[in-house]
């Protein structure tokens, strides 16, 4: 699993890095527009999903 976490770390830090749709154009200094992203990994059957989901329908009920 170490070794998913790893690589997908490191294509979204590349994907920040070095893909031009995250830079200004040379016009504007060419320098990078979004800095790393900060994310987190959980699993699919957590409780707390329960929660959002609800919170979600309710919010958006309204």
């Amino acid at each position: 699993m170490q070794l998913i976490e790893n690589n997908f770390h490191k294509f979204i830090i590349n994907q920040f890095t070095t893909n031009d749709l995250n830079k200004l154009p040379e016009d504007f200094g060419g320098n990078r527009i979004f800095s790393d992203p900060i994310y987190g990994v959980s699993r699919g059957d957590d409780p707390i999903f329960d929660k959002y989901k609800k919170l979600v329908f309710l919010i958006n009920k309204i």
